[in-house]
């Protein structure tokens, strides 16, 4: 479609929408380089998407849209009058300002109070407004995949946050506050620079996953175990040497991922997680598997490759043999003869790997 056609379906679209009310609209699949000012008609548009990096130019009728709740912008030109005044759209819930280049947020963000859902995720962002503070509605944060090198001070107000994404960033310490967010459920801080997680980590009674592979981290702190919600753990990628047998006491774990660490064994205890699912665990130094693993009778997935495995315990033949859906990933390993029957004898089974 040339751009004469675009805009005049486009002109089309607005037409239509109009006429019969709608309240959602998607312009991302147009090739456009300015929207119309009619745009601003709708005012009863309660969504509006608009992906597209060729736009040059938003029109001002754009801030007559009070009514929208929900807004997806991605055009990469997001600066200027257009950055600054999101603030006018007072009655959003949802704002997607992802993949837009932003090197900053206006402090001006922090009037969106009815916010709920932020995504500010594919930018290059290097701090974040002390503003943020003030949505204290917020439930979702992605800030994944920018530059930050810390987050607010004052970031534990948003009382009602439930989903933190910090992926890919360059932090390495949370601040004091944010040990205040007892609601928060979901915490992805995987691919940053932290050396050692907080001791107040376990404040965070109501996290059910915890991801921060990709760090640094030498050690997990006592306080892990207090989170008696989490069900997903994922520690790969960090130089890990050893997991406390104490890891036994998070009793509704259904996923654990330790692997690309440098781990010469595997707690003892680990049967004691009796609603694991799966374990990940490849990439270490492992020389054996504790003979508790047959007690994990709900495990479907267990990768165990690329460690130092001579020898595997004949205990885990009837776990692996009594389940109908496995997946177990053992190359990489250099097993004895004995071992080597027995996993013949998994292969035929189409269990492993």
């Amino acid at each position: 479609m040339n751009h004469s056609d675009a805009y005049l379906e486009i002109d089309k679209q607005i037409k239509y929408a109009l006429e019969t009310g709608a309240q959602h609209l998607n312009l991302s699949s147009y090739e456009i380089t300015e929207l119309p000012e009619s745009l601003g008609q709708l005012t009863h548009l309660t969504s509006l998407s608009i992906l597209n990096d060729s736009i040059r130019v938003f029109p001002s009728t754009i801030w007559q849209l009070k009514n929208l709740t929900k807004l997806d912008i991605k055009c990469r030109l997001l600066y200027g009058e257009v950055y600054d005044s999101l603030y006018k759209l007072d009655k959003l819930t949802h704002l997607n300002i992802s993949r837009n280049d932003l090197k900053s947020l206006p402090e001006s963000l922090g009037r969106l109070v009815n916010l709920t859902d932020l995504d500010i995720s594919y930018n290059q962002l290097v701090q974040l407004p002390e503003s943020l503070a003030l949505l204290t509605n917020l439930k979702v944060l992605k800030v994944y995949s920018n530059r930050l090198q810390s987050l607010p001070k004052s970031f534990g107000k948003l009382v009602n946050l439930t989903t933190l994404d910090a992926n890919y960033n360059q932090l390495k310490s949370l601040p004091i506050s944010f040990w205040q967010l007892s609601n928060l459920e979901n915490l992805d801080i995987s691919a940053n620079r932290f050396k050692a997680l907080n001791k107040s980590l376990g404040q965070l009674k109501n996290l059910t996953s915890l991801e921060v592979s990709e760090n640094q981290l030498s050690a997990l702190p006592e306080s892990l175990v207090q989170l008696e919600k989490l069900t997903i753990l994922s520690l790969s990628s960090n130089p890990l040497n050893n997991l406390p047998e104490e890891l036994a006491q998070l009793i509704n774990l259904t996923h654990l991922e330790v692997s690309d660490n440098q781990l010469i064994h595997l707690p003892k205890s680990l049967g004691k997680l009796v609603n694991l699912m799966s374990l990940r665990a490849s990439g270490n130094q492992l020389t054996n598997l504790p003979d508790s693993l047959k007690q994990l009778a709900n495990l479907t997935f267990l990768d165990v490759s690329y460690n130092k495995l001579k020898i595997l315990p004949n205990e885990l033949r009837s776990l692996l043999l009594g389940l109908n859906r496995f997946s177990f990933y053992i190359s990489g390993n250099k097993f004895d003869k004995e071992s080597k029957l027995l996993l013949e004898e998994l292969r035929k089974n189409n269990i492993c790997e």
